[in-house]
Formats: structure tokens, C-alpha cells, sequence
């Protein structure tokens, strides 16, 4: 499952396969969310994290256009230097979600 990506409740996020491959397990999404981290690592552990949702109840829609407005706001600053938005405007993006 890519970055940044809506999940519904019950959506499959991955597949854990046993060291064999003789069983495999489906990872479900327990909320509806939106993806913000995963794990590339080929060998997990029990409790290891997997993957990182952004819970907002009603408000994914938005939350999902703040997160690709944060990374392209990231990834222009990597390349040009220059942010698409200032912090003060990211604050009170946020302060309107809450």
C-alpha cells in the first residue's frame, strides 16, 4: 500500500506471509484513514508496526489534501528552496481541523 493513499475500514493494507509461504495473513485497515507511514523491512517480529494511519473520523478528505499539499510543499523546498506554504499558514490549516 502506497503513501498518502485513503483506506476504508476493512481495506487490505498487506499480506504477511509465514517463513515457508505455506499460510498468509491479511493486514485490515481498522479505521477508515489515510496511509502516513510503512514499514519496507523484508522480516517482521509480533508488535512490529507495519504501517502508520491518520485517523480523522469525517474529515479525511481534507486531511488527505493537507498531507499531498505538506509533501509537495517537502518536496519543493528539497528542490527549489523555496516552500509552497509558510509554517504559520500549516498552523492554521491545522488549527481549522481541530
Amino acid at each position: 500500500m502506497p503513501l498518502r493513499v485513503k483506506v476504508e475500514k476493512g481495506s487490505v493494507l498487506g499480506v504477511i506471509a509465514g517463513p515457508l509461504g505455506i499460510s498468509e495473513y491479511k493486514v485490515i485497515a481498522p479505521e477508515e484513514g489515510i496511509v502516513i507511514g510503512r514499514t519496507n523491512l523484508p522480516l517482521i517480529h509480533e508488535g512490529d508496526a507495519l504501517f502508520h494511519l491518520a485517523y480523522y473520523q469525517h474529515q479525511v478528505d481534507m486531511v488527505l489534501n493537507q498531507v499531498e499539499g505538506f509533501q509537495e510543499a517537502l518536496e519543493s523546498e528539497t528542490v527549489n528552496l523555496s516552500p509552497a506554504k509558510s509554517a504559520s499558514d500549516w498552523k492554521t490549516d491545522w488549527d481549522q481541523l481541530v
